[in-house]
């Protein structure tokens, strides 16, 4: 063990540990949406890792944007000694809109970079991140992100984002959640995507478009227009068991 401990000693750097002295303990960053902590983390109450890199990728207009800005503002406000490196894909990025979010200027640098092309050559058409294979493979989480529409009647009020894991160490790669991002000033939809996480449970069940919830049979509009009333901390208890279940690894 002291043999052990002199190699370390002598190697002198701050990434040389002996296995026993490792530290797991994993630190995160809310992103503003219950769904979307739970693919990236396996815990509604996760998030962005704040010790590993996570990739976040898609085509133009996909939120991007939005999302990452609110991992920085988060991480920002609950670490005043903490400072941000923000890979801009889009050029999307400027003075304006990083004070109308309340982020510290003087603590976050700005790096443009490419977004995410085609593959041109392959028979089903997919999509690569830019920026060079080292962001790929240093990346311990890469989400990629696509949008549809979404309509009140005809009136396109916002976008469903799609979010897929395509690689993960903290949650199972492969799962696809959706989340709702208003155009208005809603913003993101904190509770979109926590029915069909507790359909998916059996915590509740949808007949005929509507969910029973607390005794009520609702429709998801009437439950997402006063969330907290029925998304209680017992509730959300117990969604956060199912979707460690459903994400993370070692669950079936």
């Amino acid at each position: 063990m002291d043999f052990l401990k002199e190699i370390v000693k002598e190697i002198g750097d701050d990434y040389t540990q002996l296995a026993a002295d490792i530290n797991e303990e994993e630190d995160f960053i809310d992103t503003g949406s219950y769904i979307f902590n739970a693919v990236v983390s396996g815990s509604i109450f996760g998030g962005v890792s704040g010790n590993k890199i996570t990739a976040i990728a898609g085509e133009s207009s996909t939120g991007k944007t939005f999302f990452s800005l609110a991992v920085v503002k988060n991480f920002l406000d609950n670490n005043p000694d903490g400072y941000c490196l923000y890979f801009d894909t889009e050029a999307a990025v400027n003075k304006g809109l990083l004070e109308s979010r309340g982020i510290d200027l003087k603590r976050l640098v700005v790096v443009n970079v490419n977004h995410t092309y085609d593959v041109i050559g392959s028979y089903v058409p997919t999509k690569e991140m830019g920026g060079g294979s080292g962001l790929k493979y240093a990346s311990s989480t890469i989400i990629y992100l696509s949008k549809k529409k979404e309509k009140d009647k005809t009136e396109v009020i916002g976008n469903i984002i799609k979010a897929k894991t395509v690689k993960s160490r903290l949650s199972k790669e492969n799962k696809e959640v959706e989340i709702r991002l208003y155009y208005d000033d809603r913003g993101l939809d904190r509770y979109y995507g926590l029915l069909e996480l507790g359909e998916m449970g059996g915590l509740w069940y949808n007949k005929a478009g509507r969910y029973e919830i607390g005794g009520k049979k609702l429709y998801a509009k009437q439950i997402l227009a006063d969330p907290e009333t029925y998304f209680t901390p017992e509730v959300m208890q117990a969604l956060d068991e199912i979707a460690q279940k459903h994400f993370s690894y070692g669950s079936s």
